[in-house]
């Protein structure tokens, strides 16, 4: 938030509304989905030449659910290792390279380079539910600079509790765990038993190792192989930790701790709470900036 309060009032009104979509929406379906067991594998690479041979990067489900819909008696072990099997029996039947990631978990699924050929092929399987073309999807919303999250969204009542015993995940562009919104912590209460997540080293970026997550940010991972590690700004961290903004924002505002002091630039607008501030956050970075930011 910069400037006159008053000029960003719409702006800070749709940070609300996100902030309600990421408490109520993404607590359920990202704790699943950025949970979900991903393996990677070296991404094949697409023909530089046009014809038959050239591929791009597919997600392809398989039908039926993860093992956190399983019912039956079998351990989910055994479970997902059936699922990885059929994957490989699925990728065997159109001759696809290895897959850039693997699920079990949410979904039975992969990330796989196909050429049109294959494409078809997949579709038309009965044991394939979905196929879809990988895509770039911009970022939704308002960002500040990276030493300026968007912490400063001011609810109408400081927010001292609500979101105890949970876990929040946001697939994003990762968190600044030095924020006050993360830092300034209290009364969390007990860590919730079947969070299975962890925090990730990354032996590549010297700013970030697993003493980064807390008692807040209780898990941290990252994602790179679909984007392409040679596809990203010079400035981009290979680590879950945020340099554009946008990550850090989203998790302050639906999780940030309460009743910590605003600082926006030379603005002191108040106190802030996020909507939640007793849940715990789980980061996914996902999320990357490119030399081009219409390819973000």
């Amino acid at each position: 938030m910069r400037g006159d309060d008053r000029q960003h009032q719409p702006r800070l009104r749709r940070a609300l509304s996100l902030a309600t979509i990421v408490a109520a929406v993404v607590a359920t379906v990202v704790a699943t989905v950025a949970a979900t067991a991903l393996t990677a594998a070296a991404p094949a690479r697409a023909d530089d030449g046009e014809g038959e041979g050239e591929t791009t990067l597919h997600l392809v489900t398989l039908r039926g659910p993860g093992t956190a819909g399983h019912r039956g008696e079998a351990p989910d072990t055994e479970v997902a290792r059936r699922m990885l099997a059929l994957q490989a029996a699925v990728l065997d039947s159109v001759d696809a390279d290895a897959p850039v990631y693997q699920w079990t978990t949410a979904l039975n699924g992969f990330a796989v380079e196909l050429t049109e050929d294959q494409h078809a092929v997949l579709v038309a399987d009965d044991r394939v539910a979905l196929v879809e073309e990988n895509a770039i999807r911009a970022l939704a919303g308002t960002v500040g600079a990276p030493s300026e999250p968007q912490a400063p969204v001011r609810p109408r009542s400081s927010r001292a509790a609500g979101g105890a015993g949970t876990v929040i995940g946001f697939v994003d562009t990762g968190i600044d765990p030095t924020s006050p919104a993360f830092s300034a912590v209290s009364a969390l209460g007990p860590a919730p038993r079947r969070y299975a997540g962890s925090c990730t080293d990354a032996p590549d970026d010297d700013s970030w190792d697993d003493t980064d997550c807390s008692e807040k940010v209780v898990g941290a991972q990252f994602y790179v192989a679909g984007f392409g590690g040679d596809q990203l700004r010079s400035a981009s961290a290979l680590s879950p930790r945020d340099t554009d903004g946008h990550g850090t924002a989203v998790a302050s505002i639906a999780g940030g701790a309460a009743d910590v002091a605003v600082r926006a630039g030379q603005h002191r607008p108040g106190r802030f709470s996020g909507i939640a501030p007793q849940a715990r956050i789980a980061v996914y970075k996902a999320c990357w900036s490119a030399p081009d930011p219409a390819d973000d």
